[in-house]
C-alpha cells in the first residue's frame, strides 16, 4: 500500500527502508509505516505539491 501511495515500485521502497529515508516497524511478520512519515516523505518526493 505504502508503494501504491508514494507511486513508487515495491523495490525502491525497499531501498528507501535500506537507506533510512523511510523508517519501517515490524510487528511479527508484518511491517508498519507511520503515516506522518509517508506524508513527510510524499512532500520530499514532490515538493510542488505541499
Amino acid at each position: 500500500e505504502v508503494a501504491r501511495m508514494l507511486k513508487i515500485d515495491l523495490s525502491t521502497l525497499h531501498l528507501w527502508c535500506k537507506e533510512g529515508k523511510l523508517k519501517k516497524y515490524g510487528i511479527g511478520k508484518r511491517v508498519y509505516f507511520k503515516r506522518s512519515e509517508i506524508e513527510e516523505a510524499l512532500v520530499l518526493i514532490n515538493p510542488q505539491n505541499q
